[in-house]
């Protein structure tokens, strides 16, 4: 057992999402994909194919890193509207 599998999970259909300049890194719950851990591009297709993982992994909510929620809510428009970080401003 390592430090991660001590963890408690709160919301097991929740993924992270840490926002660069030019890469967005997305941590979906294991089992969920062959790859837990995935990079993106931040172009507007990049973000659509992100969107798309994020539903096929079973993901409802995300949890961005704080600075950047403004970008989490333009990578899923209206449509993608479930995927929304429920609690923004509550990431620390």
């Amino acid at each position: 057992m390592n430090d991660l599998d001590a963890l408690e999970q709160i919301n097991l259909n929740a993924a992270g999402i840490d926002i660069g300049a030019e890469e967005v890194f997305v941590a979906v719950p294991k089992g969920r994909d062959e790859e837990s851990v995935r990079s993106f591009l931040t172009f507007t297709a990049d973000l659509q194919l992100l969107a798309d993982w994020l539903a096929a992994c079973g993901v409802e909510t995300v949890d961005p890193t704080a600075p950047y929620l403004w970008i989490t809510a333009a990578i899923f428009p209206a449509a993608r509207a479930d995927l929304c970080c429920a609690q923004f401003g509550t990431s620390s």
